[in-house]
């Protein structure tokens, strides 16, 4: 598709432009002309998340191949218990790292069934000849164009192909303590069974997601994450002044014990982009930690969990 990731690219550069109109309008107040510049910006991005929308329910599907390779595995054909098995357990992932990307870490159990109902995972068929499993989910994009699932394998893939253990402790947030757990226990399938594991994927920007975990590699991602260990989250409560605004998926606060850097969910968006910046804003946060065990390296964050202006 060209559309989308032409209408991305004008979403992104409107988004920069809006923060750039804010920041001038709070150094001059009464201007009416960066008033109007602003409200027509607001107005232009409002078009184009509608424009994006609708061209991603065009798209309707996302399209992922699970590869397995293994000896098990080569004639094309699988144990069914062993197909059951690995549906099973990629589902598990795909759906922990939806309900992480729409809803963050305090979705409940009625989340879970909005989540379910609106990825709607399914095996389309098996490749003829070889051992690859087509499975399909339902874009689904929300009124700003975004999807739980194209965010959810977005972070699947950052995590399966992080360059070392720094960066995959950094990484490991995103798919959350459930998320993480359901990939390493998808990883164990594997190597308990002698099969390497493949999934590819193609965005709706048209961008190619690649990970070819042979056997030997299947075994460090495991092993790296059987080292991250993530701590229950504390709820905090903070105030401060908005300093950085990204309407993708964080902003910066200035509190009194420092700069907090809070990430938000899809399902947040619609509240955070009534913030502005030099605003006082409080709320409540988790502050995360994720562990390396093996370093005793930590990298904590912030998620939002609700939020109120001053």
């Amino acid at each position: 598709m060209i559309a989308i990731p032409r209408i991305n690219e004008l979403l992104v550069s409107a988004q920069e432009t809006l923060l750039k109109y804010d920041e001038l309008l709070k150094e001059n107040p009464k201007s009416l002309f960066y008033k109007g510049v602003t409200l027509n910006t607001r107005d232009q991005i409002q078009e184009l998340q509608r424009e994006l929308r609708i061209e991603k329910e065009r798209r309707n599907k996302e399209i992922i191949d699970l590869k397995l390779q293994g000896w098990v595995a080569k004639h094309g054909t699988l144990p069914l218990d062993m197909l059951a098995k690995v549906s099973k357990l990629f589902s598990e992932l795909i759906f922990e790292s939806s309900k992480m990307a729409g809803f963050g870490s305090k979705s409940n159990s009625g989340k879970s069934s909005i989540v379910k109902e609106t990825i709607d995972l399914r095996i389309e068929r098996l490749v003829p000849g070889s051992t690859h499993l087509i499975i399909t989910a339902n874009t689904s994009p929300d009124l700003f164009g975004n999807s739980f699932v194209e965010d959810a394998l977005l972070n699947t893939f950052a995590v399966l192909n992080a360059n070392g253990e720094e960066e995959m402790i950094s990484l490991a947030p995103k798919l959350g303590s459930s998320g993480i757990l359901k990939l390493h226990n998808l990883l164990t399938w594997g190597i308990k069974n002698k099969l390497g594991l493949g999934l590819e994927w193609e965005s709706a920007l048209n961008q190619f997601y690649k990970w070819d975990g042979l056997q030997n590699r299947v075994k460090i991602l495991h092993d790296s994450l059987s080292q991250i260990q993530i701590q229950e989250p504390i709820e905090e409560r903070f105030e401060g002044i908005v300093s950085v605004l990204k309407l993708k998926g964080q902003f910066e606060i200035q509190c009194e014990d420092g700069t907090k850097n809070v990430k938000f969910s899809t399902s947040q968006l619609p509240s955070v982009k009534q913030l502005k910046l030099g605003q006082l804003s409080s709320g409540t946060f988790l502050k995360k930690t994720a562990v390396n065990k093996a370093t005793s390296k930590e990298v904590i964050e912030y998620e939002l969990v609700d939020l109120e202006f001053i």
